[in-house]
């Protein structure tokens, strides 16, 4: 959080050595000790904030081999795929299989599900499109219904 603080004012050189020095802190405590997803996910969040998403990408997956529901993991992997690396096919995989049955009541999720499936193409947004209409008349139906 420093280091992004640092970064909104402006002081770039010093947070990417605070980025730096976290990416250090997590190597080490990598070597000493047991292998940690909370530390891998750490490392790829210091990763992601240097704009390396290739490699931030590869620590949240190693942090996914330690613990496959790792939800700051997933989601971080389902953000670099969406938004970074154009694969909303990859991205929605990983949401509907995993985070959005995890996690079920996460808005954030549902939303990212929703964008993931717009960005594959006309194909998913067309059948996304007409169920949304589908639920708007539902939603209408019932509404008529409860004000008669």
């Amino acid at each position: 959080n420093e280091a992004m603080d640092l970064m909104a004012d402006g002081e770039e050189e010093q947070s990417r050595n605070k980025l730096h020095e976290v990416i250090a802190r997590c190597k080490a405590r990598l070597k000493e000790g047991p292998n940690s997803a909370e530390l891998h996910l750490q490392w790829g969040l210091a990763l992601q904030a240097l704009d390396e998403p290739q490699q931030a990408l590869l620590r949240f997956e190693e942090g996914m081999k330690i613990n496959p529901e790792h939800e700051g993991c997933l989601w971080n992997i389902c953000s670099i795929l969406l938004h970074e690396l154009e694969k909303p096919d990859s991205a929605k995989a990983i949401l509907e299989g995993k985070l959005t049955k995890l996690f079920p009541n996460n808005t954030q999720y549902s939303d990212a599900l929703k964008m993931a499936k717009l960005a594959m193409g006309p194909e998913d947004k067309e059948a996304y499109l007409k169920k949304m209409e589908e639920q708007d008349k539902k939603a209408e139906e019932r509404a008529k219904k409860m004000g008669k």
